[in-house]
């Protein structure tokens, strides 16, 4: 049966981590340095999209 947690379609960096952490709530797996986050509900999953997006848009 797949996996029906809330996540984010990338794997993230710890710093990545750090600034998602604050404005949403999750929990972190750790696969070979790089990070698959589940959130608790689609409000945080929304606020971590965002903040991710805002994090690689400022990166370009």
């Amino acid at each position: 049966m797949p996996d029906k947690r809330l996540t984010l379609p990338t794997m993230l960096y710890s710093a990545e981590l750090v600034e998602i952490q604050k404005v949403a709530q999750f929990e972190a797996i750790e696969d070979n340095g790089l990070y698959r986050i589940y959130f608790d509900t689609d409000a945080d999953m929304e606020k971590g999209r965002e903040a991710l997006r805002v994090m690689r848009e400022d990166l370009s």
